[in-house]
């Protein structure tokens, strides 16, 4: 399985998360990609994961929040943040976003 991660938003909250999600086997990391999921709302981070010997593809948004309360509040559902999007929209947003690489959107090893 080869697994790629997307940095949507540069907060430097977001780094000890990064750091540890590289740690775990992430093949490439792509920064400083725009990407709007519903009106206003830049997930963190999205990552694709590709099993070409089971023929599967999955996308997962990835948001995160600075403490355990407000990550509580916001998976609870229906939460407002979550229901301004589609599937069909967020597949249409990551399509934007997963193209071939240029030399100065790849960072690999941040």
């Amino acid at each position: 399985m080869r697994q790629f991660l997307f940095r949507l938003d540069m907060a430097k909250e977001n780094e000890q998360f990064l750091a540890l999600r590289q740690g775990r086997g992430v093949d490439q990391v792509y920064s400083g990609t725009p990407m709007k999921v519903g009106p206003g709302w830049i997930p963190d981070f999205f990552e694709l994961a590709i099993d070409r010997d089971a023929n599967v593809l999955s996308l997962t948004l990835i948001e995160l929040e600075a403490t355990d309360i407000v990550a509580r509040a916001s998976c609870r559902n229906p939460h407002p943040k979550f229901l301004t999007f589609s599937s069909v929209t967020w597949i249409q947003s990551s399509r934007s976003v997963v193209r071939p690489p240029t030399r100065a959107s790849t960072i690999s090893g941040i």
